[in-house]
């Protein structure tokens, strides 16, 4: 059984102004860093959302949106199936039809929290880079699938048990 639905496109402006504000020393300055030794950033990451079953479908719906305005293709929805444990459906999946990505844009921006190909357009929702990590937030691993150039690309994105997530490219079983 297949969930259509159909979102109508309202645009925000997202581009965050990232005006410079900045003090002056004579003293040593230094650049805040981020330790994720032991996972730990990854686990504040993955419980950001309250409500993350919410989150995660709201999440990758706008990151499937933006990939249809990418794409010129506001009009067509994007595809949602939502688990259905009477007919043994555990899985909750999303299909946009926008671009794609390549292979190095799928690694680019699944394995660095805070990447986003949307940071400078004004058309898109997202731009934060966490969006496409939400999964996270309800399951240890997920998959990834982009369709580019008429060739598609499966990827498995999981959680160790450390806490550190990891991708890597898988077969397409068919």
């Amino acid at each position: 059984s297949k969930l259509v639905i159909n979102i109508k496109y309202k645009q925000i402006k997202m581009i965050i102004d990232n005006k410079s504000i900045g003090s002056i020393t004579n003293e040593e300055t230094e650049k805040f860093e981020l330790n994720n030794d032991g996972g730990h950033l990854f686990a504040v990451l993955s419980e950001l959302y309250s409500k993350p079953v919410e989150s995660t479908i709201r999440e990758i719906s706008t990151n499937c949106m933006d990939a249809h305005i990418m794409n010129n293709c506001v009009d067509t929805p994007f595809i949602i199936k939502l688990p259905n444990p009477e007919k043994n459906l555990l899985t909750l999946c999303f299909r946009d039809f926008g671009p794609g990505l390549t292979h190095e844009q799928v690694r680019k921006i699944y394995k660095v929290y805070g990447v986003s190909t949307k940071t400078n357009d004004n058309n898109a929702t997202g731009c934060l880079g966490l969006g496409s990590k939400s999964p996270f937030s309800i399951t240890s691993t997920f998959y990834v699938k982009s369709y580019f150039n008429g060739k598609c690309s499966q990827y498995t994105c999981s959680m160790s048990n450390a806490g550190i997530p990891d991708i890597s490219k898988t077969p397409i079983v068919f």
